[in-house]
């Protein structure tokens, strides 16, 4: 009798811990929406890019510090290997103020 009130107590805390992490991973998830976009302009000194094209209207986002680019081929690039005009899908932040990863999907 008494090791199952100590295993239903475990397994209660279990339980509780569970609730709690996934809460918390709920909170803090960022909410991130992708665009169809291309390139209007490109500030790297000031870490800006600009994206409009397709009935959107040009707006300036700061790329994240960890900001993920792909390539066209599918490999890895920087901000130095994006073009004005190249046709990307981007990842921007709910609040629409940060771009999180841009994929190129045709060269200008």
């Amino acid at each position: 009798m008494q090791n199952n009130r100590y295993l239903a107590r475990w397994i209660h805390a279990a339980l509780f811990v569970l609730c709690v992490t996934s809460y918390a991973n709920f909170a803090n998830a960022q909410s991130v929406d992708e665009i169809p976009a291309t390139i209007i302009a490109l500030n790297i000194a000031d870490n800006n890019v600009t994206l409009g094209g397709l009935g959107l209207v040009e707006t300036t986002y700061r790329m994240a510090f960890d900001i993920v680019i792909k390539l066209q081929d599918g490999s890895s690039g920087t901000a130095n290997n994006l073009r004005k005009g190249d046709g990307v899908s981007a990842l921007v932040a709910a609040d629409g103020e940060v771009v999180h990863a841009l994929y190129v999907v045709s060269r200008s």
